[in-house]
């Protein structure tokens, strides 16, 4: 009976063993099988190929909606998220990091105004006198220039286009933007010799016409409204325009070519206004500049220049409109530049004009009667000139008597300086 017992007790417990063994192999099984279905889940190599392949911006926001929803794509939320900070690194360019930049240089009693796009390109506006051009072109050359692509004379007088021929020598230039007035001087004869030489395109323009300059840039060209004998007023008007900051170029106009101006309508709103004629008080009357209401005015003249330059007629105007004023011949080149909506002074000073000082000028002419004096014993003729001007005068005209003895050039009669491109002085009416 003992042996019975014992018999099946044994038997049961060996039945026991092997079901608990059977019941451990069982429970291994359903692990493998869920490794296998995650393998098959990933993606291959090539299904990633694709995916990366077809991430386009839509696709990419679609794939986001639906990362919210299927947790398993996760994973790819995480990719998408490099295409987004890409997108906003493309989009930098956009907004340029260099700015536009204009140099209103100093060539001492003249005009030249270099202009930098944000994209490399350049603009050169009048050169200064012809002595000034070696020191013009050094001072382009500091700033890398190799190529200017427009050169634009906004008059034949020395004063502007005499530095160009230095320039036109030393530089590649692509296009010549020129008032059409001629000149009968030897400094405007040397200019054209060199632009022919050179073959440079002499660009056609009217008023009116605008010129895109890319990246949102571009010249207009406001004057001369007509034509006219007088080569001041006969000068180009340039507006260049930089998104929402504005500069203006005036030349030598004076007030009948300002007052035209005005007449034709044009929006003359400017930031910058490069002053006309070198702050002469023939120039920037009053309704021009209301129009103009420049919050800066850059005057472009030589220290202690013999024509008073600029007049305390024109620093009062300016005052009175509330523009800061700058000068060249107080403070040299001054250089400006704008990202289309921000305009910064880099380099040169503010200056304030105190109307007490206009009190001291009589005194300032004491000199200038000495000055004369010395000049009469080389009188070679009637009518007196500047080398360095078109107008010529009477020799007691109190302007003549401000014409230094180095810059003095005689005429033996009005038909002789008015044949050699000259006109009378509208204080003395010679």
């Amino acid at each position: 009976m003992k042996k019975y017992l014992i018999l099946l007790l044994a038997v049961a417990f060996t039945a026991s063993m092997l079901f608990m063994g059977i019941s451990c192999t069982e429970e291994v099984s359903p692990p493998e099988e869920v490794i296998k279905e995650k393998e098959e889940a990933l993606p291959t190599e090539n299904e990633i190929e694709t995916n990366a392949t077809e991430a386009t911006p839509t696709e990419t926001i679609e794939k986001e909606v639906e990362a919210t929803t299927t947790p398993e794509e996760k994973p790819p939320q995480e990719t998408e998220e490099t295409p987004e900070t890409t997108t906003t690194e493309e989009e930098t360019p956009s907004t340029p990091t260099v700015p536009l930049k204009v140099h209103f240089i100093d060539v001492g009693q003249g005009d030249s105004t270099l202009i930098q796009t944000p994209e490399g390109k350049t603009i050169l506006i009048d050169g200064g006198s012809k002595s000034s051009g070696p020191s013009l072109v050094s001072y382009l050359k500091s700033n890398d220039i190799s190529k200017i692509n427009i050169v634009i004379a906004t008059h034949p007088h020395e004063d502007h286009i005499g530095g160009l021929i230095s320039v036109l020598n030393n530089f590649t230039v692509d296009n010549i933007i020129d008032s059409g007035v001629s000149h009968t001087t030897k400094t405007y004869e040397n200019y054209l010799t060199t632009i022919q030489s050179k073959n440079i395109n002499f660009v056609n323009w009217s008023a009116g016409q605008s010129f895109d300059i890319g990246n949102n840039i571009s010249i207009k060209i406001l004057g001369p409204t007509s034509k006219s004998s007088d080569l001041n007023n006969s000068s180009i008007i340039i507006l260049l325009s930089y998104n929402n900051s504005k500069f203006l170029f005036t030349g030598d106009a004076e007030s009948e070519e300002e007052t035209k101006i005005v007449s034709s309508g044009a929006v003359l709103k400017t930031n910058v206004l490069k002053v006309g004629h070198h702050g002469s008080s023939s120039s920037s009357y009053t309704n021009f500049l209301n129009s103009v209401s420049p919050t800066i005015a850059i005057i472009t003249c030589g220290a202690n220049n013999s024509y008073g330059h600029p007049h305390d007629t024109t620093l009062e105007n300016l005052t009175n409109i509330g523009a800061t004023i700058y000068r060249t011949d107080l403070t040299g080149t001054i250089i400006i530049e704008s990202d289309g909506y921000n305009i910064n002074v880099i380099t040169g000073n503010p200056y304030t004009y105190v109307k007490a000082a206009a009190e001291e000028t009589p005194q300032a002419e004491e000199p200038a009667v000495t000055e004369t004096t010395e000049q009469q014993p080389s009188q070679t003729g009637d009518y007196a000139g500047s080398i360095n001007s078109d107008v010529f005068h009477n020799p007691n005209c109190r302007y003549a008597k401000k014409i230094l003895p180095e810059n003095m050039t005689w005429f033996v009669s009005k038909e002789d300086a008015i044949s050699k491109g000259y006109r009378a002085c509208k204080v003395c009416k010679p």
